[in-house]
């Protein structure tokens, strides 16, 4: 049983958003396990985890993105910007590689070949590991709630 009372945690939601997309439903599923909200570090390492670590369907975790790439607020950064936090590609004290690595078998040193990238490298370090690992975003959705279904049985469908 979970804290809410619900025996499973398979409660559905009504996602409002605002989108100049006509297309934000539209492809072969509309129907997710998870949806993260946001595509910046933590949205995009966290679809990487629900889907390496804990084995869901990669077209069933949905990244909503309210701009129109990923890592929209590190694009911002002023350029002499930079990650105080050192990059290595190497082994220290913890199981991860890298201290600015969104998963832990990533890495921005790596990658960029800097061991302390700016806003821009960064939010390159994001796209590659989008394109590579082919996670499920779409752009330019904003979430404005994130509304529970009440009484939702689906065996009453």
């Amino acid at each position: 049983m979970t804290r809410n009372g619900n025996t499973k945690e398979e409660r559905e939601v009504i996602l409002d958003v605002q989108s100049s997309r006509e297309d934000i439903y539209e492809g072969p599923e509309t129907d997710f396990d998870v949806i993260v909200v946001g595509g910046g570090c933590a949205g995009i390492g966290m679809s990487l985890m629900l889907s390496r670590n804990f084995g869901l369907d990669y077209d069933r975790v949905l990244i909503v993105e309210q701009s129109s790439q990923v890592g929209e607020s590190f694009r911002r950064w002023p350029k002499e910007m930079k990650f105080i936090s050192p990059s290595f590609n190497q082994q220290g004290w913890t199981n991860s590689f890298d201290l600015n690595a969104i998963h832990y078998d990533t890495s921005p040193a790596f990658l960029l070949r800097s061991e302390h990238p700016t806003g821009e490298e960064y939010a390159i370090y994001l796209e590659v590991i989008v394109e590579q690992a082919q996670l499920n975003i779409r752009f330019d959705i904003k979430v404005t709630s994130i509304t529970p279904l009440e009484n939702n049985n689906d065996n009453d469908k």
